[in-house]
């Protein structure tokens, strides 16, 4: 049987009321009572109605997380970032993986707002401008998008200036003939595959043909295929760079099986850092995002939105750093 409000105030000889104001940390409430009120809470086990607390208070101290892929290892850190934070302030968290489908992403922000979370946190949605528009207009929301959408408080990742690093030191080591291998239904992939283009453009080197591969979805298989057909059709391609890491470890993958030597015969870089960056053979050159500190960035501001009760209406742009390692070299020929 349900412990009740009203079992906690009469076990502890006070007016429901009072324990309210205890539960809701409202008013003035004497010391003695409040010892009563919270002994009794103990004895009971009462556990208090958060949506009935919200409609006293306007806040369930609850947020949700939505995240496109959970097996993707970009995310994972992040979220451990935003859920650090969120506990430290008090807030539950609901995850919602969305598994890349925007009917079911739709459905979790319908199951959030029943629920009367008290703000959301997408997370590389693959909806689209209405749809983020929409999200945003209904909720207190803080966005980590390429999308330009108003109401929200977004975030992106440098995408271009990640990539700019890149294409500068693949110059600085001597190599042209660079390909990239991007994603088709990733926003920020056109990002990445400009910033290289501007450091190519900047160089003097020929750009025609740079973005060789768009993939769906941007897996280690998709890396190896397209990585295959790369190595056949263009063989004397020096370097590849990678909308991701997932998709340069298959870039890796497919080197090993047809004997081609990285960073011998073929540099690779890719971009995020994930763990597995540093763990495959050679370690990934690669563009590091913070990502914990991403979720604690994002985390926190969604919480100054619900705590203001208004938009900040801003973007944040998160910075990157290259991370130089064992799979990149000058090319062969030089």
């Amino acid at each position: 049987m349900r412990v009740t409000l009203r079992d906690v105030a009469e076990l502890a000889g006070v007016s429901t009321k009072t324990v309210s104001r205890v539960v809701n940390v409202q008013g003035e409430i004497s010391e003695a009572t409040r010892e009563r009120v919270l002994a009794a809470i103990e004895e009971l086990g009462y556990h208090p109605n958060r949506l009935a607390r919200g409609l006293t208070t306007g806040r369930t101290q609850v947020v949700g997380i939505i995240i496109p892929d959970i097996s993707d290892p970009f995310f994972p850190e992040l979220i451990l970032g935003a859920e650090s934070v969120a506990r430290e302030r008090g807030y539950n968290v609901f995850l919602c993986n969305a598994n890349r489908d925007t009917e079911l992403e739709l459905r979790y922000i319908e199951v959030l707002a029943e629920r009367q979370v008290d703000g959301l946190m997408v997370v590389g949605s693959q909806l689209d401008d209405k749809g983020l528009a929409s999200t945003a207009s209904q909720n207190n929301a803080v966005m980590l998008t390429s999308h330009v959408v108003s109401g929200a408080v977004l975030f992106s990742i440098d995408d271009m200036g990640g990539t700019r690093q890149v294409g500068k030191y693949l110059l600085g080591l001597g190599h042209r003939r660079i390909r990239f291998i991007g994603s088709a239904k990733a926003g920020s992939s056109s990002g990445r595959l400009q910033g290289l283009v501007s450091a190519m453009q900047e160089a003097g080197v020929d750009t025609e043909g740079v973005d060789a591969f768009s993939v769906v979805p941007a897996t280690a298989e998709q890396g190896r295929m397209a990585a295959l057909e790369l190595l056949e059709h263009e063989p004397e391609t020096t370097a590849v760079v990678c909308y991701n890491d997932v998709l340069a470890v298959g870039v890796l993958q497919a080197c090993n099986e047809v004997g081609r030597r990285v960073p011998q015969e073929l540099s690779v870089t890719g971009f995020d850092d994930i763990p597995e960056a540093s763990r495959s053979w050679p370690p990934l050159t690669t563009v590091r995002v913070d990502r914990y500190s991403l979720g604690v960035a994002m985390i926190q501001k969604l919480l100054n939105v619900i705590d203001s009760g208004r938009s900040e209406g801003d973007r944040v742009v998160f910075p990157v750093e290259l991370i130089v390692r064992g799979s990149t070299s000058r090319p062969a020929a030089l």
